[in-house]
């Protein structure tokens, strides 16, 4: 009898522990809800931790340009002067260097800017062009100083050179020459007034090109020349973004990296540092229209790399073949970031126009000496 009670006793405490067991266990009903509730705490967070790596991207965006503002300030106090959108080569229709290849020594890149030939070889960096020194010294040299953290442009492309195919950098930010218009009447484009400066109609399919800005053509700006205040001025701005192709058709030279998406970038994927061939000034004896000695022959001579007269509003991204295309000058300014671009002002501060900004107050901006200035941006 002793022992049926223990064995009784001993079946009621397991009994027990089985339901205590069951008890710890989560019910599906319990567990869809867990579930849901994480999904929406997640759907809730994920906005703000987006927003938080956006901010962190375009505040290192907004670095980069200072630290190319800080190196232009700096040729400027070594040589009374900032540089020349690109420099002149001899004999002229070779391609010179851009003005960021000209600030090497400034943002710590003097190892590049030694070994490189500024007088007797090209910055045509492709097949046919520079020799093997100029090529060995760019080559793979991928400055992250050049790049917006937001795009998502490819940060180099391949190219077929002497020394084999090697990776050339691309460039983020467009040196700005200045703008096409002192005076935009957005109702009736008829009664636009060109800048002083401005060559209406270089040459066919090429858009306006103006002289007008702190970055010079055929000519190195003082701070003194720029009129209207250094802090009111534009010189560097953003081309970190795709712009959309409205037909299929490619441009020559382009990629199409998506539907409807091309890398419209003003260096037309030739590299971060190749700038004009047939170094021109506008409305001047070597201007792209001038078909003489030293002119251009041909509209293919007359090419816009890594820089852009300001044309259009903040942030057009939709292709225009007349004056976005390869040899086009008017690449607008355009932007990963949302709400509008980073421009690097020519005191140096950054700051972000927004997709607001009329096209009279942008080409304001990109004028040195239009006598409209503004404050406060």
């Amino acid at each position: 009898m002793v022992h049926s009670k223990a064995w009784n006793i001993t079946l009621r405490s397991i009994s027990k522990r089985k339901s205590y067991v069951t008890r710890i266990g989560f019910t599906l009903v319990e567990l869809l809800v867990v579930i849901a509730i994480i999904g929406v705490l997640v759907a809730l967070l994920l906005p703000a931790v987006q927003a938080a790596r956006e901010a962190a991207r375009r505040s290192q965006c907004t670095n980069n340009m200072k630290q190319l503002g800080l190196a232009l300030q700096n040729y400027h106090s070594a040589l009374g002067e900032f540089p020349e959108m690109s420099s002149a080569m001899d004999p002229i229709w070779k391609h010179g260097p851009t003005w960021t290849a000209l600030i090497f020594p400034y943002f710590e890149a003097g190892n590049a800017y030694v070994n490189l030939d500024f007088k007797d070889d090209t910055f045509w960096l492709e097949s046919g062009g520079a020799l093997s020194h100029n090529i060995r010294a760019l080559s793979n040299f991928v400055p992250g100083i050049l790049h917006c953290p937001s795009s998502a442009l490819p940060r180099s492309y391949p190219q077929e050179t002497a020394e084999g195919s090697v990776e050339f950098a691309e460039t983020c930010y467009v040196g700005i020459s200045g703008a096409a218009y002192v005076r935009v009447d957005e109702n009736d484009p008829s009664l636009n007034v060109y800048h002083p400066k401005t060559d209406p109609s270089p040459q066919e399919n090429h858009g306006p090109v103006s002289a007008g800005g702190m970055l010079g053509i055929q000519h190195n700006v003082k701070i003194s020349e720029c009129t209207d205040g250094t802090s009111n001025t534009i010189m560097v701005g953003e081309e970190s973004d795709y712009t959309q192709a409205l037909t299929e058709a490619v441009v020559s030279y382009q990629v199409v990296e998506g539907p409807g998406q091309i890398d419209l970038r003003s260096s037309n994927r030739h590299s971060a540092f190749t700038g004009n061939s047939h170094h021109f000034e506008p409305n001047g004896p070597k201007s792209m229209r001038f078909k003489g000695f030293n002119g251009c022959a041909s509209k293919n001579c007359a090419r816009c790399y890594n820089m852009t007269t300001v044309l259009y509003p903040i942030n057009s991204k939709v292709w225009d073949p007349q004056t976005m295309g390869y040899l086009g000058c008017n690449k607008p300014i355009r932007s990963a970031h949302p709400g509008g671009a980073m421009a690097l002002f020519a005191d140096g501060h950054v700051s972000l126009l927004q997709d607001a900004t009329d096209l009279q107050t942008f080409s304001n901006l990109a004028n040195r000496d239009d006598g409209n200035i503004l404050s406060g941006l």
